[in-house]
């Protein structure tokens, strides 16, 4: 901490003359507060910022061990440090001081640099304490929001998927945010095709209230306009506006906030007899990220005391997670009533191909110098294969997967779908090297030793997410939809723009190719079993280089596979002779196979799934 930014307390004694050692911490640059006594010394300490502590163990009206257990204790929460100075023959004492809790001593006579780097020494402890205790928080943090969304967040995805009658499904989702929450009223809207916002479903506990949905009893409300006269969104009905926006609000006290309209909530607490403290208004977004409903949650309440608390950051994250997974569930369900026409068989084919095409990548990540490609051609509407790309550790590594769930058609497309999901969101986290060392590590000790090569390379930025997010994503597959029957061979690359670092897990997957302007460089071979077969795997992280001008092409067993009317296939060997003269286009390559796959399936029907994923770096100028 620099001295100009530092705020001091000197607290006076007979030891030392406040007045010099004032002038003298002024000099070295600090802010110099002084107390000639220990209260003080303890007001000030309820008044001002202080960084760090100067306690002359000899101060006038209290014993100075006494003054320093009491500052101990009346500073729980800062707990900033202290430094005892005292007298060349306060030895004894000053080692009571350090056992009660003192940062470090200081006996005269001292020099002013010898002052100062004593002081630097125990800010840069505090600075070092408050960092590890934050890092402590985020991990915790993260570690719940894991478990949530595994244990929590995810599994009521798909049972709200599996939901085939629309009112329940809306009770549930209301249910769910109110438990999660610890809420007391829910309300889920939906909106119009008259852009209007219609209540739903409405349940209040202290009221004794269910209205909408399976109970029968409509709720007698008017819809509410999303957008005002003058076109911009309403403003005075706040589930409205977030309908309108898409944006997430989060109210701590509907009574003491501007901005909003409250009339119509204050009507109902004067009506009922409710008062309407805290507010957490969540949009349902279908996949193309149009909102079709909006999720209310009313007064959160501390689970112990039931006293009403405004919804936490975390909260509003959960809540709008499983406002994610609802929607998906809630999309379907409006998709399925607007083709209650067609064939049962055609809808679900439809529905799975629409989740999947929504679950790949809109558009790839390009980072400046870099040209990433994909191309992705179903056997059937829905398929087993994926692949995605996307930015991780802050948007300074491109995360790569491409992945092959066995068999085909819907089955393998929900697979795929939840596959997709746990990875992204568990590889997007931040995983700090020293504190999630043990974390998500369920296989037993004895069977992991200690591994030099891997211990090197978990070091490097990204390794963290990569290893977590296959290992959790295992797990969690074996332990959760081992009855289902599937797995899915997976490559996994982490690159670095800025070096050309790839960092790797192949899971039972082709062999990805490295390939320069003058051919094959290097084949990346499998680190570990396929995703969902095993439980508890230790997988191993690779790494390989890449240099501007090369090619990193990975695919799935759907290329060399590909069957001509004969029932020849293309083979890899084939595949791997394209791969020995590369055009200078990640894009260029894959046309460039899928025009010689083509033409050699001729008029044969497609047998699988075909994906491709490429990555080029350009050379520099």
């Amino acid at each position: 901490m620099e001295a100009e930014k530092s705020q001091l307390l000197l607290v006076a004694g007979s030891e030392m003359n406040p007045d010099v050692l004032c002038r003298d911490l002024q000099e070295l640059g600090y802010t110099v507060s002084v107390a000639q006594d220990g209260e003080g010394a303890l007001k000030l300490l309820e008044e001002k910022p202080v960084d760090l502590v100067l306690l002359d163990i000899h101060t006038l009206d209290l014993e100075g061990l006494q003054l320093l257990e009491q500052i101990k204790r009346a500073d729980t929460l800062h707990h900033r440090p202290i430094l005892a100075l005292g007298g060349a023959n306060a030895g004894v004492t000053v080692e009571k001081a350090l056992a009660m809790g003192a940062e470090d001593f200081l006996l005269a006579p001292f020099t002013p640099q010898l002052l100062k780097a004593r002081i630097c020494e125990c800010l840069e402890k505090q600075r070092l304490r408050d960092e590890v205790h934050s890092q402590s928080l985020k991990l915790a943090a993260m570690e719940k929001l894991a478990t949530d969304l595994t244990q929590t967040i995810l599994p009521l995805g798909i049972a709200l998927s599996a939901e085939k009658d629309l009112d329940r499904l809306l009770e549930r989702i209301v249910l769910e945010a109110k438990s999660i929450c610890n809420a007391d009223m829910g309300i889920l809207y939906l909106r119009g095709e008259d852009n209007c916002l219609k209540f739903a479903i409405l349940r209040n506990d202290s009221l004794n209230a269910a209205w909408g949905g399976t109970t029968g009893q409509p709720i007698a409300l008017p819809p509410a306009p999303l957008f005002g006269a003058d076109g911009k969104p309403n403003d005075t009905f706040v589930a409205a506006y977030v309908a309108a926006t898409g944006t997430s609000v989060n109210i701590p006290d509907m009574y003491q906030t501007e901005g909003f309209d409250f009339t119509e909530n204050k009507a109902y607490d004067t009506k009922d007899g409710y008062h309407s403290v805290s507010c957490l208004v969540v949009p349902l977004k279908n996949n193309d990220s149009e909102v079709i409903g909006v999720v209310q949650l009313v007064n959160a309440q501390n689970p112990t005391t039931g006293e009403i608390v405004p919804f936490s950051s975390y909260l509003l994250q959960v809540v709008e997670s499983l406002a994610s997974q609802a929607s998906v569930a809630l999309s379907n369900q409006l998709l399925l009533q607007r083709e209650k026409k067609l064939l049962k068989g055609q809808v679900d084919l439809e529905i799975g191909r629409k989740i999947q095409t929504d679950f790949l990548p809109e558009t790839l990540p390009q980072p400046r110098g870099w040209e990433i490609a994909a191309s992705f051609y179903p056997a059937r509407q829905v398929a087993g294969d994926f692949y995605d790309a996307f930015t991780m550790v802050n948007g300074t590594r491109v995360g790569l997967i491409i992945a092959d769930v066995c068999d085909k058609g819907v089955g393998p497309a929900m697979f795929m779908a939840l596959l997709r999901s746990l990875l992204r969101v568990l590889a997007q986290q931040t995983y700090p090297s020293d504190l999630l060392k043990d974390f998500g590590d369920q296989s037993p000790r004895k069977s992991r030793p200690e591994d030099p090569a891997q211990k090197r390379i978990l070091l490097k930025i990204g390794a963290q997410a990569l290893k977590k997010a296959m290992e959790i994503t295992n797990n969690y597959m074996i332990d959760n939809h081992s009855r289902m029957n599937m797995f899915a061979t997976m490559f996994f690359g982490v690159i670095d723009p800025a070096t050309g670092l790839l960092l790797y897990i192949n899971g039972g997957h082709e062999f990805p190719v490295i390939c320069g302007p003058n051919g094959i460089k290097q084949r990346l071979k499998t680190t570990g079993p396929a995703v969902g077969m095993m439980p508890k795997i230790n997988y191993k992280i690779q790494e390989a280089q890449l240099e501007p001008g090369d090619i990193l092409f990975t695919y799935t067993d759907g290329v060399p596979e590909a069957h001509n009317p004969a029932g020849a296939l293309f083979t890899d060997e084939r595949l791997l002779a394209v791969l020995e003269s590369p055009p200078p286009s990640a894009k260029g390559l894959l046309d460039l196979i899928e025009t010689q796959v083509r033409e050699h399936m001729g008029d044969a029907d497609q047998f699988d799934d075909i994906t491709m994923l490429a990555v080029r770096w350009s050379p520099k100028d």
